[in-house]
């Protein structure tokens, strides 16, 4: 599933939701920007795979999201 950006996670449990319900598993959430409110730690306690490009601070500073680089590193 890709997805603009995550803020509380209702959106893509939605889309979550239908992809499941026609048998299909969901192999990764990919989000442009992940915000600080909580929505993708919520995915990932489901059990989902969510990597973000960008992620929001408290302040609602814009930075590259650390996991996403190594993650990139690691593909090769």
């Amino acid at each position: 599933i890709v997805e603009d950006a995550v803020t509380t996670g209702g959106s893509v449990q939605k889309a979550v939701d239908a992809v499941e319900a026609l048998g299909c598993q969901v192999a990764l959430i990919a989000v442009l920007v992940e915000r600080h409110e909580g929505g993708s730690d919520a995915l990932r306690a489901r059990g989902y795979d969510v990597v973000s490009i960008f992620r929001t601070d408290e302040d609602g500073q814009l930075s590259v999201n650390e996991e996403f680089l190594r993650r990139l590193e690691s593909a090769g």
